[in-house]
Protein backbone atom coordinates (compact mmCIF):
# COMPACT_ATOMS: atom_id res chain seq x y z
CA UNK A 1 0.00 0.00 0.00
CA UNK A 2 2.64 2.65 0.60
CA UNK A 3 4.64 2.37 -2.69
CA UNK A 4 1.16 2.64 -3.99
CA UNK A 5 0.71 5.99 -2.64
CA UNK A 6 4.02 6.91 -3.42
CA UNK A 7 3.73 5.97 -6.81
CA UNK A 8 0.16 7.97 -7.71
CA UNK A 9 2.04 10.86 -5.69
CA UNK A 10 4.83 10.92 -7.33
CA UNK A 11 4.26 9.73 -10.71
CA UNK A 12 6.83 7.04 -10.51
CA UNK A 13 7.48 4.34 -13.13
CA UNK A 14 9.84 2.09 -10.84
CA UNK A 15 9.34 1.87 -7.20
CA UNK A 16 10.41 -0.29 -4.42
CA UNK A 17 8.55 -3.77 -4.55
CA UNK A 18 10.36 -4.82 -1.60
CA UNK A 19 12.28 -4.00 1.44
CA UNK A 20 15.46 -5.29 -0.19
CA UNK A 21 14.57 -3.17 -3.47
CA UNK A 22 14.35 -0.45 -1.06
CA UNK A 23 17.77 -1.00 0.97
CA UNK A 24 19.80 -2.21 -1.76
CA UNK A 25 18.75 0.58 -4.32
CA UNK A 26 16.74 3.72 -3.18
CA UNK A 27 18.60 3.65 0.38
CA UNK A 28 21.71 4.17 -1.68
CA UNK A 29 20.92 6.67 -3.73
CA UNK A 30 20.40 4.52 -7.07
CA UNK A 31 16.58 5.72 -7.13
CA UNK A 32 14.83 8.33 -9.08
CA UNK A 33 15.06 10.75 -5.81
CA UNK A 34 18.19 12.17 -4.03
CA UNK A 35 19.29 9.97 -0.69
CA UNK A 36 18.52 12.73 1.34
CA UNK A 37 14.81 13.23 0.23
CA UNK A 38 14.63 9.23 0.31
CA UNK A 39 15.92 9.12 3.67
CA UNK A 40 13.30 11.96 4.60
CA UNK A 41 10.29 10.40 3.70
CA UNK A 42 11.23 6.70 5.11
CA UNK A 43 12.34 8.52 8.37
CA UNK A 44 8.43 10.38 8.15
CA UNK A 45 6.76 6.47 7.48
CA UNK A 46 8.53 5.20 10.30
CA UNK A 47 8.10 8.14 12.64
CA UNK A 48 4.16 8.22 11.61
CA UNK A 49 3.95 4.58 12.28
CA UNK A 50 5.87 5.17 15.40
CA UNK A 51 3.02 7.52 16.94
CA UNK A 52 0.19 5.52 16.06
CA UNK A 53 1.45 2.60 17.21
CA UNK A 54 2.03 4.63 20.63
CA UNK A 55 -1.33 6.10 20.27
CA UNK A 56 -3.38 2.42 20.12
CA UNK A 57 -0.96 0.52 22.96
CA UNK A 58 -1.16 3.47 25.00
CA UNK A 59 -4.19 5.43 24.51
CA UNK A 60 -6.15 2.83 23.36
CA UNK A 61 -7.02 5.30 19.97
CA UNK A 62 -7.49 3.37 16.07
CA UNK A 63 -7.19 5.02 13.01
CA UNK A 64 -10.43 4.86 11.24
CA UNK A 65 -8.83 4.24 7.65
CA UNK A 66 -5.24 2.95 6.61
CA UNK A 67 -5.35 6.72 4.92
CA UNK A 68 -5.25 8.61 8.31
CA UNK A 69 -1.91 7.66 8.80
CA UNK A 70 -1.01 8.32 5.00
CA UNK A 71 -2.60 11.76 5.59
CA UNK A 72 -0.28 12.70 9.34
CA UNK A 73 2.67 11.33 7.49
CA UNK A 74 2.01 14.12 4.61
CA UNK A 75 1.10 16.75 6.37
CA UNK A 76 3.90 16.33 8.90
CA UNK A 77 6.19 16.03 5.94
CA UNK A 78 4.84 19.29 4.58
CA UNK A 79 5.50 21.45 7.94
CA UNK A 80 9.20 19.93 8.10
CA UNK A 81 11.74 21.82 6.00
CA UNK A 82 14.30 20.10 4.58
CA UNK A 83 18.21 21.15 5.59
CA UNK A 84 19.39 23.41 2.81
CA UNK A 85 15.94 24.95 1.48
Amino acid sequence: MIWGFLREIFNWNDYPTSLKKLSETWLQGMGPLPVSLTLFIFAGFGWAIWNNRNKMAIEHKYPKLPTDICCVIVSAEMECPLQGS
